[in-house]
């Protein structure tokens, strides 16, 4: 698996700054420069939105694909990101500067949003006995929280308990 956070060399980093110009309020990615065989035209949107299977945007450069949220903390801050990057908004292809912080891997995967289906609530887990139990993980330690009655209550816990762990990262949705 590729290291995203490695760095690019100082060379690459130069072909980026020539390459691409960064509008941090829109979040959008244009070409400085003119393409081969005329892919790409000066002053055109760069980068794509691949299918749903991705989550991010990227943009290809000589070669090489560049996630466009590293891209544009670089372009807009002058040094590449050495922690991960997190999506503010849970939305991959949001490149909005303000839309991004730095995060460690935990402090990112607790803004992630989860596909809970049969219980909405996050942090409520129905028992077999109809009780409702609710717990909350930080760096791979659940911490219980205690049984409830409703699925409420138990969601009412997970969501105090997120504030305290997770501070700004904590996503209760």
């Amino acid at each position: 698996m590729k290291n995203t956070l490695m760095r690019p060399s100082e060379s690459e980093l130069e072909c980026i700054k020539a390459s691409l110009s960064y509008d941090p309020e829109t979040g959008e990615f244009r070409w400085m420069v003119r393409g081969l065989r005329d892919s790409k035209r000066i002053g055109a949107l760069a980068g794509r939105r691949p299918g749903k299977a991705s989550l991010y945007s990227t943009i290809k450069l000589n070669r090489k694909s560049y996630k466009a949220h590293r891209l544009a903390w670089y372009l807009h801050y002058g040094v590449w990101p050495t922690k991960m990057l997190d999506h503010i908004n849970r939305n991959g292809h949001d490149n909005r500067i303000a839309n991004l912080r730095l995060s460690t891997c935990s402090e990112n995967n607790q803004n992630r949003s989860s596909k809970r289906t049969i219980n909405p609530l996050k942090g409520a887990y129905r028992m077999k006995d109809g009780k409702w139990l609710s717990c909350i993980q930080r760096n791979k330690i659940s911490k219980y929280l205690g049984t409830f009655n409703t699925p409420a209550e138990a969601h009412t816990a997970y969501v105090a308990a997120a504030r305290e762990l997770h501070g700004e990262f904590a996503n209760h949705s």
